[in-house]
């Protein structure tokens, strides 16, 4: 998605903003940052859900093929490798598409010319 904003027509007092254009598809839970857990209060209370911190927009994304097609497009193999370094979530999310990435990524111009 792109946004153009002309910044002749800016208003000095700062009244103008951005508004979404439609709403939002991600789910908004995930999509907000994770909180981590707060310990519990009592030694017999215990939390049956452990957040996972590194689930967000983001991570959200990555779980989407067109999404992550074009991102393989614009980086190289030891880019994508370390992207799915990151955390586990992004490994998790990134796995099951790891053969046609690797054949998505940037390469030499010069890598299949025998010297």
């Amino acid at each position: 998605m792109v946004v153009f904003v002309d910044l002749d027509d800016a208003f000095p007092d700062g009244s103008a903003h951005l508004e979404k254009p439609f709403p939002l598809m991600v789910d908004p839970i995930a999509s907000d940052p994770a909180e981590l857990p707060t310990l519990p209060t009592s030694p017999n209370e215990t939390t049956n859900e452990i957040l996972n911190p590194n689930r967000n927009g983001f991570s959200a994304a990555l779980s989407c093929y067109p999404i992550v097609k074009e991102i393989a497009r614009a980086i190289d193999l030891n880019t994508l490798y370390a992207l799915s370094n990151t955390c586990r979530q992004f490994h998790v999310n990134l796995a099951p598409f790891r053969h046609q990435l690797a054949r998505e990524t940037l390469r030499c111009e010069n890598e299949y010319i025998e010297t």
